[in-house]
């Protein structure tokens, strides 16, 4: 741990948040595992909490590089566009919004924040079947405009800049640990375009921590995410300058509202449950899948110990959902 300690600080970090605490989820707990959930949700307002990990060493580099632009690559809807948008104006690194058409006829949820943090000049929208080359689009942006220095973000910042900062999530993890008798046997985690959750797959195979990791897989398959961890595993020894063995851990994907950002009343029931017996504000489109589907896997596969669910956050996206909660409210179920 030390070691890897001692690698991340040799990068420039913002002084952003890095530590968030556990505690008991008491509606999970039985006489065989004790259920935990981390309060990623809590490191950042507006954004997918886990994702501040990402910035904090993304920012830095586009700073210290002397970027004046960032061309940033999503949905209308994304966490990762809303958060990073204005941590790119705070930073006088004006953001350029690559977006998959059509634009959504109401203005709500994060699509309303974007829109206010964004001029509709620095927006663009790609229509579906551009969309498989939009990376291409924004290079050619770029080299529209040589009198700027313009950076590109891939889709959830997942990009070699930001591994430094994902890997603050084993380190913070394992101080988590040291309130508890025991480690965590079993860990879930979601997974959008993924690097977050592989990085902490490499970390704790860095670190040779025997916890499994359960990812509970949003968006994509099982291949996808297997080339992903080879790229992501290249980055990781890039900053170590040494080898590494990982490989994936347990995949699942949702068994109910299973398209990447669709919801159905199951998933809103879910998301007023655990509100009300938990105290605790999920979304329908990561949290609360991740919340209900690890519930399932722990009942189903018996899990024991200490088991701890990563809430990474986004409950923001809760703005774009007030009328089918206040239905469901309504009808009293």
């Amino acid at each position: 741990m030390e070691n890897l300690i001692k690698i991340l600080k040799q990068f420039e970090m913002e002084d952003y948040p890095t530590h968030s605490r556990i505690h008991p989820l008491h509606s999970f707990s039985s006489p065989s595992c004790n259920v935990y959930v981390k309060r990623e949700d809590e490191l950042g307002f507006l954004s997918s909490g886990s994702k501040m990990r990402k910035y904090l060493s993304l920012v830095p580099y586009l700073k210290m590089n002397g970027y004046k632009e960032a061309v940033l690559i999503g949905g209308p809807y994304s966490n990762n566009i809303l958060i990073l948008s204005q941590l790119l104006l705070q930073n006088l690194i004006t953001p350029t919004l690559f977006l998959q058409a059509p634009p959504p006829e109401k203005i709500e949820g994060n699509y309303l924040w974007t829109s206010l943090c964004n001029s509709t000049k620095h927006i663009h929208w790609i229509g579906k079947e551009e969309w498989v080359d939009v990376e291409t689009l924004a290079n050619e942006y770029i080299r529209r405009n040589p009198s700027k220095k313009i950076a590109l973000i891939p889709e959830g910042a997942s990009c070699r800049e930001s591994l430094p900062g994902l890997v603050t999530l084993a380190l913070d993890i394992i101080e988590n640990e040291k309130k508890l008798p025991e480690p965590f046997s079993h860990v879930f985690i979601d997974s959008g375009t993924g690097m977050t959750a592989l990085s902490l797959v490499l970390a704790f195979a860095y670190l040779e921590k025997k916890t499994s990791i359960h990812i509970v897989q949003m968006a994509g398959n099982k291949q996808e995410l297997e080339q992903k961890l080879l790229e992501y595993k290249q980055y990781f020894e890039e900053m170590i300058e040494g080898s590494l063995s990982a490989s994936l851990p347990y995949i699942y994907r949702p068994s109910t509202a299973r398209s990447f950002g669709s919801w159905n009343q199951t998933i809103l029931q879910e998301v007023k449950n655990v509100a009300q017996q938990e105290g605790i504000l999920t979304d329908p489109i990561y949290s609360a899948k991740l919340i209900f589907e690890s519930r399932k896997i722990i009942m189903e596969k018996k899990l024991s110990g200490n088991i701890l669910l990563i809430h990474s956050g986004g409950s923001f996206t809760l703005s774009g959902f007030q009328t089918q909660f206040a239905h469901l409210l309504q009808k009293g179920l």
